[in-house]
């Protein structure tokens, strides 16, 4: 009778936990970028070819996700590649376009602006980020790690004549239609398109070849500042700026990488790829729900533990109990931080997560990671 009782037990935590560990909820928007052989030209016109071919993105959104907050202006995207560069086109609505900053390596966001970012590893470190305004002025910068977690900003910026930056490899061009800086009239649209070294994306993330089936974290934000027409300029209005996003972050927030949306690579026909959900899904959700847990039970104690019975209070979801993925296994470090170690329900991947957000994905076989 005990042995039929815990097997039902069994049976009713698998039933459950299968619907649990899917995190669909969770799952973020995901586009797919196919493969070309001729490079666009870069003139930020976005109407060659290579861009007609391909599907725009779905239309960005609140960075909150409160649909209630519906961005007024439209915001869409489109992605193509090849062995050199991933190519980035943009189209952003808006009646009045003005620009003031006029130099690179500015604070751009200052200004209306787009912006992408990109975690080619997905481990959350070493992601780069780059906004350009409607005048063509740009900044491009490497975060070792999120703000929240101790992260610095690495560009020209701050270190100058040392710090990272693209290379002039890099290109990109800017179409208004309408006019800069002039209040008399309406304009339409300004568009961005922009060439990126796929090597520079991964500078200090990961050496992995891109291939079909490749899966990166990336996200796109729009900056849009209130303005009034003054005379022959515009001037910046009181209260905050609007932050409208390709995949929405929940918090007025961009630096939480591991909620970006993901990046497909296809080779192949075009528009003819499936997307196809990251198999790591779940492990990765069962490390952000650890790292969670550990940073509401540092609030609470005052240091990490290595015990996974105290965490679970902090667990609301209660995947952490082996439910989604192996039993965690983590280990304090003598710094006070910690790495923990989960292995998914199939066997097939390996994670660890550490106290600072650094987040890796495995081939669970020694062989397979070679």
């Amino acid at each position: 009778m005990l042995a039929l009782l815990g097997l039902v037990v069994l049976l009713l935590d698998l039933v459950v936990g299968d619907g649990r560990c899917d995190f669909q909820d969770l799952y973020p928007r995901q586009y797919v970028a196919y493969k070309t052989s001729t490079a666009p030209i870069v003139d930020g016109k976005l109407d060659d070819k290579e861009w007609m071919e391909v599907a725009w993105s779905e239309s960005f959104q609140d960075i909150t996700g409160d649909a209630s907050k519906s961005p007024y202006h439209d915001t869409r995207m489109k992605i193509r590649w090849d062995d050199q560069y991933l190519y980035i086109g943009a189209i952003l609505s808006e009646p009045d376009i003005w620009a003031n900053i006029t130099t690179n390596d500015q604070v751009i966001f200052q200004d209306n602006d787009f912006e992408f970012f990109i975690d080619p590893a997905g481990s959350t470190h070493f992601y780069k980020e780059f906004e350009v305004n409607a005048g063509g002025a740009h900044w491009s910068l490497c975060l070792n790690k999120p703000y929240l977690n101790g992260g610095y900003e690495n560009s020209t910026r701050v270190f100058p004549g040392h710090g990272w930056s693209f290379s002039p490899l890099m290109q990109s061009a800017i179409f208004i239609s309408g006019t800069l800086n002039d209040p008399r009239d309406v304009d339409a649209y300004w568009s961005v398109e922009l060439a990126v070294p796929i090597s520079e994306l991964q500078y200090n993330n990961t050496g992995r070849k891109v291939t079909h089936g490749s899966l990166w974290r990336i996200n796109f934000s729009r900056v849009q500042w209130h303005v009034v027409k003054v005379g022959d300029h515009y001037e910046k209005a009181a209260g905050p700026e609007e932050n409208w996003v390709w995949e929405k972050m929940g918090e007025v927030n961009m630096h939480l990488p591991e909620r970006w949306g993901y990046l497909q690579f296809a080779d192949g026909k075009v528009n003819a790829t499936k997307t196809k959900s990251d198999p790591e899904w779940t492990l990765r959700c069962v490390c952000m729900a650890l790292y969670t847990a550990q940073l509401k039970y540092k609030s609470a104690q005052g240091r990490y533990t290595d015990v996974v019975q105290e965490l679970l209070p902090f667990d609301p979801d209660a995947v952490l109990a082996g439910t989604c993925s192996s039993y965690p296994h983590i280990k304090l470090r003598n710094d006070g931080g910690y790495v923990a170690e989960v292995t998914s329900k199939s066997g097939d991947f390996l994670a660890t997560i550490r106290d600072d957000r650094f987040l890796q994905v495995f081939p669970a076989s020694p062989l397979e990671r070679l």
